[in-house]
């Protein structure tokens, strides 16, 4: 069952290109134990958006159930880092309008 919705999912991918897609494996790999492979999906959706919370976000979860606290951190202060950059961009946007 897991080895034809991935073959499904990929088939999807070729002609969407998106995270999610690539998400959505990584998770059904990583809830398979294979953390590995997990890691190797969520970094293939940071190709298509090297700046995708999500991603970053897993990735950060799967140091964190290895143990790996450093690492883990590092990305998940990547995502606090993009955050505040985009509410700094609403911010000034928002002045500007109305």
């Amino acid at each position: 069952m897991y080895s034809l919705c991935v073959n499904r999912l990929c088939c999807c991918l070729l002609t969407l290109s998106h995270c999610v897609g690539y998400l959505r494996l990584g998770c059904m790999a990583r809830d398979k134990g294979q953390i590995y492979e997990a890691s190797d999906w969520f970094k293939e959706a940071l190709r298509i958006n090297n700046e995708h919370p999500d991603a970053w976000s897993l990735l950060g979860n799967l140091h964190l159930a290895k143990m790996e606290w450093g690492p883990g951190q590092k990305k998940f202060e990547r995502v606090l880092k993009v955050n505040v950059a985009l509410l700094k961009c609403y911010t000034a946007w928002s002045q500007y309008s109305c």
